[in-house]
């Protein structure tokens, strides 16, 4: 694992995260509202992504929420460690930066330091696998927020 940039210590850093997820937020329009808008606003992530999120998470004492749109984890307490965006796209926030996982880019309105881009589904591996080293990550994602 690569080291990565020092984190903002907490409560900032949710405060920071919550300022950035609502900048790339949109409230729909009455006319434009769907059934798949969460919090009032647009939703920006595929169902089926939400859906391995919350597979991921499974076992962690997480609850998905709604964050700007956005389905995030978040540990009791309130601290949020996984965000899902587009159709594949995981954001943990991770001290390290794994080196044998498929990384992603991450949406160029994210700036934060501390969070780590990761293909959700690990094409390069076989699916238990892929499923068994992003649990792992998502894992130690939990511990460290």
């Amino acid at each position: 694992m690569r080291s990565r940039e020092p984190r903002d210590t907490e409560p900032q850093d949710d405060a920071k995260l919550r300022a950035v997820l609502r900048r790339q937020s949109a409230e729909p329009s009455d006319e434009q509202r769907s059934p798949w808008d969460i919090d009032d606003y647009e939703l920006h992530a595929h169902p089926d992504l939400i859906d391995r999120l919350r597979e991921l998470g499974e076992g962690s004492q997480r609850s998905v929420a709604p964050m700007f749109g956005l389905p995030v984890l978040v540990r009791p307490g309130g601290h949020t460690f996984a965000i899902a965006v587009g159709t594949s796209t995981l954001l943990l926030r991770l001290d390290e930066e794994p080196t044998d996982v498929r990384l992603s880019s991450k949406p160029g309105w994210f700036d934060l330091a501390g969070w780590v881009a990761l293909d959700a589904w690990q094409p390069d591996r076989p699916s238990t696998e892929g499923f068994r080293v992003l649990r792992d990550l998502m894992r130690r994602a939990f511990e460290q927020a």
